[in-house]
C-alpha cells in the first residue's frame, strides 16, 4: 500500500493551489503540502501509522485528503474512517471533500463521504447499504456508545445497563440473533458506561467495514484514558488499554494522526497516544528527532517569511489599571465590600475546602451561571467550568460563599438601576470592544474588527455577551436619536419611526403569509438586545404601539409591496441607465405582451394569485420572466441561464385568448429598480451579468439582502421610506446614499463580501445546489454579539455568519471552538479572558 508514491505523482493527481483555494498570498504552502502528502504515504508504506502535526493553518486536512486520494487511486474498493473530535468538525470534513473534490482534485477516482454515528456506519454496512468509500464519525460519539445500543435516553444516562439491553440492541444492529449475541458478550447482570462501551467495541470490530485507512483528527483527544477511547481502542482492536488479540485486521489498518499540538500538555501527551501502536519499552524516555523523524512530520507556519511568533502581536494588560479613574475606584471598592463579606463568613465557621471556589469564580464573574448547559453528546449537564474537562472536582453542591456573591451582585443591579457590577476583566473588554466600535458603526468602507474572546466559565459567556451587547446598542441608540432628533432612549426612538410610519399607506397592506416569514423570524429569548428584540419580524402583532418594522418587513417580503427594494430588475443592470426608458418603450409593444401572455398562461399560479375574483400579480416572478423574454429577443446569453435557474415554463399554446397583462403593466415592472442595481452600477461587479457566475451571483445578493433586513439597517431603508413617498427610483437612490455614505459602514461590509465572494462562496457553499428559492437561513440572526457553549444548537449557523463581513462581530465562547473550526477569515484578533488550561489548548485557539 502507498507503493512508489512520489511528489511528481502526488502533482499529477491534485493540485493544491487550486485556482480558487485560498492560500494567504503565500506560495509555499502547496508545496509544503504536496511534500507532506509525499511523505506521509511513504511513512504508511513502511508503518503502522503516520503523524502529520504541522501547526495550524498549514491545510492538515487538505493533506490528509491528498492520502486518502493517493489509496484510492491504488485502490479503488478501499474503505476510510475519519474520526472527528466533534460534531462541528464532522460537518467541516463533509464540506472540505466537497471542495477538494470540485478544486484540486485532477484525477477521476471515486470519494464519496457518508457521515453519521458509528453505529449508524456499521448497521448500514451489515444491510449491504454502505456506498460510501469515506466514513466520518465523531470521537464524542463514543463516549456513550453503550447507551446509545441500548437505547436510552438522556434521562438514563449514566445509569447502569443490563446484559439483555446491550445484547438486544446489538443484535439490531447487525441483525443476529439475541440469544448468540448476549453469549459472545461474555458478561452477566448490569454492565457501567465504561465496561458497556469496552462490550461494545470489542462485539462490533469483527461486524465493522474493514476500514484501509483511520484518520484521527485532533488526535492529541486520545491521550487520556476514558469512555471514548477506551471504545477506540478496543473497535480498532489496538493495545493501549488492554492485550492485543490475534486479529489480522488490525495490522492490515493504516492509521493516519492529525494534530497541530501532538505534545498537548508535555512530552508525556505524546508518549501516552503513541501506546496506541507501539509497546512501552520501544518509546524511549526523551524523543528526540531522530526517533520522531520515523512517523511524524512537523514544518512551522510562516507569513511572508516570518514565523508566527515574529508577526504574532501578543498584549498582556494589567486589567486593574485599565480603566478611567471613576471605574476603577467603583472596582476597588466593590472588591473591597465582597473581600468584607469573605471576612463575615469565615468568622462564621464555613472555612472549607469549598469556601474558595466561589471566590476564586470572581476573577472571571460576578454572576453564577443561571442556564446550566447539556452536551449535545453525552447529555450530561456542564457545571461552572466547560472546556477541558475543567470541572472541580471539590465542589460539592453550592460554595458558601457562592449565594453570597450573587447577592452582592443582584443588591448591586438593583440599588443602580440595572447597571452591570464594576470588574476589572469586565471593564478591560469593555474598553477594548469600544475601540472596535467606531470603526465597526460609523467607518466608511472599512473591513470589519471582528474578535473571538475565549472563556473558562459559562457565567462569563453570558455576562459579557450581555455587557458587549449593551456597548452596541447604546451606540445605535446615540445615533438615532441624534438622526431623529429624539433621546438616545429606544421607546423614543421607536416612538418617532411609529410615526413617521403612521403616514405611510404600508402600513395597511396585509400580512404576509406565514409560509413566506417563517424563516425570518427571530425567538426574542435568542437575542439579548431590546434594540435587536424590536428590528425582529414578528408573526403576530398584539400591541401594534411600536410595531413599524415588523409591518415595513412584512411589506418587504416575496411579492409584497416593497419586495422590488430586493428583486434585481437583471435586463436593466444589462443594459444600463443611459437611454434605459426609451429602451423599454420601444421593446415593450404588442407582439412582447402577447409573447408573455403565453409563458405566463404556461404557468399562470406562479404569475398571478386570484383573490374573490381579483387578480393580483405576483411582481417578483414576472420580472423576472420580462427579463428573460427581453434578452431572449435580444439573443443574450443571459436568457438561457435566468430560465435555467429560474426553472421558467416553455409555454405549448401559440396562442393565448386571455389578456393576463397589459402593456402598461409591463412597462412598469420592467422601469422598476432596486437597491441591489445600485450596488452593481456603484461597485462595477467585474463579469456581470455572465451566466457562469449567476449562481454565485444571485447567492451574493440573498446574502446582502438578509443582512440589510435582518439587522439594524432596516432602519436606514424604513427611513428612507419615509422620507420618499411615491418616487421609487428616488427612493432606491436616497437608500443607497443613506447605507453606503460616508456616515456608515455597510459599505465596508458589503465591500468585503464583494471582494471576497469566491473565499466566502466555497467556504460556505461549494458543492451545494442552489435554486431560485434559496433562503440563507444561517442569517437570520444579525445579533452584534453572540455565545458559543456545548450543547448550543445554533453553533453552525454561528460559525457561518462569523466567516462573512456580517454580524456577528465577536463570539464569546468556551473551548467547544477551540478544534478544527476555521474562524479566520474576516477574523483579526483573538482574546483570552480565561486563560487556557494548557500549552495545547492555547495554540489551538489562537490557531482558529
Amino acid at each position: 500500500m502507498f507503493k512508489d508514491v512520489s511528489t511528481v505523482l502526488v502533482k499529477n493527481r491534485i493540485s493544491f493551489s487550486g485556482k480558487e483555494r485560498n492560500v494567504f498570498d503565500n506560495n509555499a504552502i502547496p508545496e509544503l503540502q504536496c511534500k507532506g502528502v509525499t511523505a506521509l504515504c511513504r511513512i504508511l508504506n513502511e508503518r503502522q501509522f503516520a503523524y502529520l502535526a504541522d501547526e495550524v493553518g498549514m491545510g492538515k486536512t487538505y493533506q490528509a485528503l491528498g492520502v486518502v486520494t493517493m489509496l484510492l487511486a491504488e485502490k479503488n474498493d478501499a474503505r476510510i474512517l475519519i474520526i472527528a473530535p466533534n460534531e462541528a468538525v464532522q460537518r467541516n470534513w463533509i464540506t472540505e471533500i466537497k471542495n477538494f473534490k470540485s478544486k484540486n482534485l485532477l484525477c477521476d477516482i471515486p470519494m464519496e463521504a457518508f457521515s453519521e454515528h458509528p453505529i449508524e456506519v456499521i448497521r448500514t454496512f451489515k444491510k449491504g447499504e454502505l456506498k460510501a468509500n469515506i466514513n466520518i464519525v465523531r470521537l464524542t460519539s463514543f463516549s456513550t456508545i453503550g447507551e446509545h445500543v441500548a437505547g436510552r435516553g438522556n434521562k438514563d444516562r449514566g445509569t447502569s445497563i443490563s446484559v439483555d439491553e446491550l445484547a438486544n440492541g446489538l443484535a439490531n444492529v447487525v441483525g443476529e440473533d439475541k440469544a448468540n449475541v448476549k453469549k459472545k458478550l461474555a458478561y452477566s447482570g448490569n454492565m457501567n458506561t465504561t465496561e458497556a462501551g469496552l462490550a461494545c467495541g470489542i462485539f462490533l470490530r469483527k461486524h465493522s467495514p474493514l476500514f484501509d485507512l483511520v484518520i484521527v483528527d485532533e488526535a492529541q483527544n486520545l491521550r487520556n484514558e476514558n469512555n471514548a477511547t477506551l471504545f477506540f481502542d478496543s473497535w480498532m482492536g489496538l493495545k493501549r488499554f488492554g492485550k492485543k488479540e490475534k486479529d489480522d485486521t488490525v495490522t492490515e489498518k493504516k492509521y493516519l494522526l492529525m494534530s497541530a499540538t501532538p505534545a498537548h500538555r508535555g512530552v508525556e501527551s505524546l508518549k501516552r497516544q503513541l501506546l496506541y501502536f507501539m509497546d512501552k519499552e520501544d518509546i524511549p524516555s526523551t524523543l528526540d528527532h531522530g526517533f520522531l523523524e520515523n512517523f511524524l512530520i512537523r514544518r512551522l507556519r510562516t507569513y511572508n517569511g516570518d514565523s508566527k511568533y515574529e508577526v504574532r502581536k501578543v498584549h498582556a494588560e494589567d486589567v486593574i489599571n485599565y480603566s478611567s479613574d471613576e471605574r476603577n475606584t467603583e472596582q476597588r471598592l466593590f472588591l473591597a465590600l465582597l473581600q468584607s463579606r469573605l471576612a463575615q463568613l469565615q468568622e462564621g465557621g464555613k472555612n472549607n475546602a469549598s469556601f474558595k471556589i466561589g471566590f476564586l469564580e470572581t476573577f472571571e464573574s460576578y454572576e453564577a451561571t443561571q442556564n446550566v448547559s447539556e452536551d449535545s453528546e453525552t447529555g450530561e449537564k456542564n457545571k461552572e467550568f466547560e472546556n477541558g474537562g475543567s470541572q472541580n472536582v471539590y465542589e460539592k453542591g453550592v460554595a458558601p460563599d457562592k449565594k453570597m456573591l450573587m447577592q452582592l451582585a443582584k443588591s448591586y443591579e438593583e440599588r443602580f438601576s440595572g447597571e452591570f457590577v464594576p470588574h476589572p476583566k469586565f471593564g478591560y473588554m469593555e474598553e477594548e470592544i469600544r475601540k472596535l466600535l467606531s470603526s465597526n458603526i460609523n467607518g466608511a468602507g472599512n473591513t470589519p474588527d471582528k474578535a473571538i474572546v475565549f472563556v473558562r466559565r459559562l457565567a462569563s459567556v453570558e455576562e459579557l455577551v450581555k455587557r458587549l451587547n449593551s456597548l452596541y446598542e447604546a451606540e445605535f441608540l446615540k445615533k438615532w436619536g441624534k438622526t431623529l432628533k429624539t433621546t438616545a432612549k429606544l421607546e423614543s426612538i421607536q416612538y418617532e419611526f411609529q410615526r413617521l410610519y403612521n403616514k405611510q399607506e404600508t402600513q395597511a397592506e396585509e400580512d404576509a403569509p406565514a409560509e413566506d416569514i417563517k424563516d425570518e423570524l427571530l425567538e426574542e429569548n435568542e437575542i439579548k438586545s431590546k434594540f435587536l428584540s424590536w428590528l425582529a419580524l414578528k408573526k403576530y402583532d398584539k400591541d401594534y404601539r411600536f410595531n413599524a418594522v415588523s409591518l415595513f418587513k412584512k411589506s418587504m417580503m416575496r411579492n409584497k409591496t416593497r419586495s422590488y427594494l430586493f428583486e434585481e430588475n437583471y435586463y436593466r443592470a444589462a443594459c444600463g441607465e443611459s437611454g434605459y426608458k426609451k429602451r423599454i418603450e420601444k421593446l415593450v409593444n404588442r407582439e412582447f405582451v402577447r409573447r408573455l401572455c403565453l409563458f405566463i398562461k404556461a404557468d399562470e399560479k406562479r404569475y398571478i394569485s386570484r383573490y374573490s375574483g381579483k387578480k393580483k400579480y405576483n411582481t417578483s416572478d414576472l420580472l423576472i420572466l420580462c427579463c428573460y423574454l427581453a434578452f431572449e429577443i435580444d439573443k443574450h446569453a443571459m436568457a438561457d441561464s435566468l430560465r435555467d435557474f429560474y426553472n421558467i415554463r416553455l409555454p405549448d399554446e401559440v396562442e393565448c385568448d386571455e389578456d393576463l397583462i397589459d402593456i402598461k403593466t409591463v412597462k412598469k415592472i420592467l422601469l422598476q429598480t432596486s437597491i441591489w442595481n445600485y450596488i452593481i452600477q456603484d461597485k462595477r461587479i467585474e463579469g456581470w451579468p455572465k451566466e457562469e457566475s449567476f449562481e454565485k451571483q444571485y447567492v451574493l445578493k440573498s446574502w446582502i439582502e438578509k443582512y440589510l433586513k435582518s439587522s439594524e439597517a432596516i432602519l436606514e431603508i424604513l427611513y428612507c421610506v419615509c422620507q420618499v413617498e411615491s418616487d421609487k427610483h428616488a427612493l432606491c437612490r436616497e437608500i443607497i446614499i443613506r447605507l453606503f455614505g460616508k456616515s456608515n459602514a455597510y459599505l465596508g461590509r458589503i465591500n468585503q463580501l464583494i471582494e471576497n465572494r469566491e473565499l466566502v462562496y466555497n467556504q460556505l457553499l461549494s458543492g451545494d445546489k442552489i435554486d431560485y428559492k434559496y433562503d440563507p437561513a444561517f442569517m437570520n440572526m444579525q445579533q452584534w454579539v453572540m455565545p458559543a457553549v456545548g450543547g448550543n444548537k445554533g453553533n453552525e449557523a454561528l460559525i457561518k455568519r462569523f466567516n462573512t463581513p456580517f454580524y456577528p462581530d465577536i463570539i464569546v465562547c468556551t473551548d467547544v471552538l477551540k478544534e478544527g473550526i476555521n474562524l479566520h477569515l474576516f477574523c483579526n484578533r483573538v482574546y483570552h479572558y480565561g486563560l487556557a488550561w494548557t500549552p495545547g489548548d492555547l495554540e489551538q485557539r489562537i490557531g482558529r
